[in-house]
């Protein structure tokens, strides 16, 4: 929500109080470069211009980059924990457990 909102606040117009951001740097992820360009009007083959954007913008990127790492199926964080709920840990062989009795 906040990407939109902050991309809503965003001109292609200079600014002073938004920050510049390279249209190139927007155009590094197809879904924010694709709603950048229809938003904006920014042209995705003029790689020299720049856009000013709005810091909310800046926020609501850094949150989904925050959790799409959380959602990797690694350890302990949230996407390892869905990855073992269909596929649980296997129990230790009957050998293995009678040996430490």
């Amino acid at each position: 929500m906040a990407l939109l909102q902050g991309l809503a606040l965003s001109t292609s117009v200079s600014n002073p109080e938004l920050v510049p951001v390279p249209v190139a740097l927007l155009q590094g992820s197809l879904l924010l470069g694709g709603i950048t360009e229809l938003v904006l009007g920014v042209d995705a083959g003029n790689t020299a211009a720049s856009v000013t954007v709005h810091p909310m913008l800046i926020a609501g990127w850094v949150a989904l980059t925050t959790t799409a790492f959380n959602l990797l199926p690694v350890g302990r964080l949230d996407g390892g924990r869905m990855v073992q709920v269909p596929y649980p840990p296997c129990p230790l062989p009957l050998s293995v457990r009678s040996r430490n009795l």
